[in-house]
């Protein structure tokens, strides 16, 4: 056994180890402490205030994802529009969450059920395009990329097949009554509005938080307002 001097040794070495982080906090407390510091409260109230009612929004990090969540959860602040970070969105648990409604905010619409995005199950989607050159409705080819059909899928060389996109060009229809009931588009620029809305994607392939987009684009019918964050 250790003689006592050794044992009284090690106590003392303890207790200043233990007083290591005590220091540490008295001393870096006024340099750390963010209590009158309103520049990330004022941000997020801000990026808030932006939003039409019942708004979606997608956030790309920390800082412009944290903020939002502070305002949400402590001050309950515009509690009606559901922050979606993309991120997390690449992960099953969070789709889950988003399908919920929380708060004042109503459930994401994704149409995707979860044996359609569990991990491991569409985490990476192809593009290859494979249907005639042009624009294709959204919901078909979601339609497309969620069938478990093996004429949807392409074979990979590790022998296993992968669910795909067979275009890189979509398109959604405008209903103009939809986009001018909630403000949309302004009565001003009623003439101007187009029969649908097209658009391609340059990649070749799409995380499945980008496929999450499509998937809400594709289903939401203009309904809510979709915003995304500028980090």
């Amino acid at each position: 056994g250790r003689s006592g001097n050794e044992k009284l040794s090690a106590a003392i070495l303890s207790g200043l180890l233990l007083l290591v982080p005590f220091q540490m906090g008295a001393e870096g407390w006024d340099d750390h402490s963010r209590a009158k510091r309103r520049t990330g409260v004022d941000m997020a109230k801000n990026y808030l205030d932006s939003l039409a009612p019942n708004a979606i929004l997608f956030t790309n990090g920390d800082n412009d994802t944290f903020p939002l969540w502070y305002v949400q959860e402590v001050e309950g602040y515009r509690t009606d529009v559901r922050v979606i970070n993309l991120s997390l969105l690449n992960t099953d648990w969070y789709i889950d969450q988003a399908k919920r409604k929380a708060y004042d905010g109503d459930a994401v619409p994704f149409s995707m059920v979860q044996d359609q995005y569990r991990q491991g199950t569409r985490d990476y989607v192809y593009v290859q395009e494979k249907w005639p050159d042009g624009y294709h409705d959204l919901k078909k080819v979601m339609d497309f990329v969620k069938s478990e059909a093996s004429n949807t899928k392409i074979p990979m060389s590790s022998g296993v097949t992968m669910d795909y996109l067979p275009t890189n060009k979509f398109s959604i229809p405008v209903n103009p009554s939809t986009v001018l009931a909630n403000g949309t588009v302004l009565p001003e620029f009623t003439n101007d509005i187009p029969e649908r809305m097209e658009w391609k994607i340059g990649k070749g392939a799409v995380l499945k938080a980008k496929l999450m987009i499509l998937d809400l684009l594709a289903h939401n019918d203009w309904e809510r307002p979709v915003y995304f964050a500028i980090t």
